[in-house]
């Protein structure tokens, strides 16, 4: 059996073969293509969710938590609920914890953490304007506790 050069040409350049490779490569590389931009939005959802989670555990320790721990203070001290009426030195907590984490505050929370800070400041004693913004902050707190997964 002698081989011809038309039976070996044939042998490595039959065209169904070739497609049947081409087909292989081109799948190959759209695989990988897609395996490499599903890895990437992966990550970048995983990063976002960790830099969320992160800002929601700060805001709980810095901003949030305390406040809420001043409130309940003011509430046992002054004997009414909701509202920031209390002594002198609790008032002055609650001043230095939002002067410390008001870099942390919600978009939504900033006017009225500067608000509740010259509430305080000039001892204002607008019992409206306190149940409004305690409201409000408890309402912050509840969600930023649900964001972080603390329960």
């Amino acid at each position: 059996c002698m081989w011809s050069d038309r039976m070996v040409f044939e042998i490595i350049c039959n065209p169904y073969d070739c497609n049947n490779l081409m087909q292989g490569f081109i799948g190959a590389i759209l695989g990988a293509i897609v395996s490499v931009i599903g890895v990437w939005f992966l990550t970048r959802m995983q990063i976002y969710e960790e830099k969320k989670l992160d800002l929601a555990r700060k805001r709980l320790e810095k901003l949030y938590g305390p406040l809420m721990l001043q409130l309940k203070v003011t509430e046992k001290i002054s004997g009414k609920k909701d509202t920031m009426q209390g002594t002198t030195k609790q008032l002055d907590r609650v001043s230095n914890t939002i002067a410390e984490g008001f870099y942390l505050a919600n978009v939504d929370m900033i006017d009225d953490l500067v608000e509740l800070y010259d509430h305080l400041f000039y001892q204002q004693k607008d019992e409206k304007f306190g149940e409004r913004i305690v409201a409000k902050i408890k309402k912050k707190y509840e969600e930023t506790k649900r964001i972080a997964g603390v329960d």
